[in-house]
């Protein structure tokens, strides 16, 4: 699904959605993507939103291409403390800040630790993605990397959303599955929210 013409050129931005993952990989390489952020300037190693099984398909990470938090180290960064396979809904969380350049990535309302799948070092909170993003594509990276799984409630923020902001998205949802939270009564609500057939 492209998104069309939401932009966050030039700003902070996050994104929120949830997925749930049932089936193993057809491909033990290959990246997916789920709600990926185009950089401007078209280099797909930098694109927010990647799924991988990093050659395990029993297994599903989040992943990003960049550095490490000082800004070196470029590597291929996992959250390899959560499987995501096989567990049902998760809500997941990208913030960016475009000064700074620092990504960081939430599952479930927790912040999570980066650990570089090749080069070093690891275990890092945060990894810096040195450019603009302009574009957003849900379930695809233009017409290949397709998501296999489903996709829930997807939203674009253009700041960064506040960790009790996140935490507070998770909880409405979890707690009571029969109701999703409410995204538009935030003090400063989404500029984009998908709702994906509900």
């Amino acid at each position: 699904f492209d998104t069309g013409n939401v932009s966050v050129s030039g700003t902070n931005f996050s994104t929120s959605f949830w997925i749930k993952i049932d089936n193993q990989s057809s491909n033990p390489w290959g990246r997916q993507q789920v709600f990926p952020a185009k950089p401007s300037n078209n280099t797909s190693n930098y694109t927010i939103g990647h799924i991988t099984p990093r050659g395990d398909t029993t297994r599903q990470w989040l992943q990003l291409q960049g550095n490490d938090n000082t800004g070196a180290n470029s590597a291929t960064y996992t959250t390899q403390n959560i499987n995501l396979l096989g567990t049902g809904w998760n809500h997941v969380v990208f913030t960016h800040d475009i000064t700074t350049t620092d990504t960081y990535a939430y599952i479930n309302g927790v912040a999570q630790t980066w650990t570089a799948f090749s080069g070093t070092p690891t275990n890092v909170p945060f990894i810096k993605m040195p450019y603009t993003y302009s574009t957003f594509r849900i379930g695809a990276f233009n017409t290949s990397e397709f998501f296999e799984g489903f996709i829930d409630e997807v939203a674009i923020f253009n700041y960064n959303l506040s960790a009790s902001d996140i935490e507070a998205i998770y909880n409405i949802t979890n707690n009571d599955p029969t109701k999703t939270a409410d995204l538009s009564t935030l003090s400063t609500p989404p500029i984009a929210w998908y709702r994906m057939g509900d």
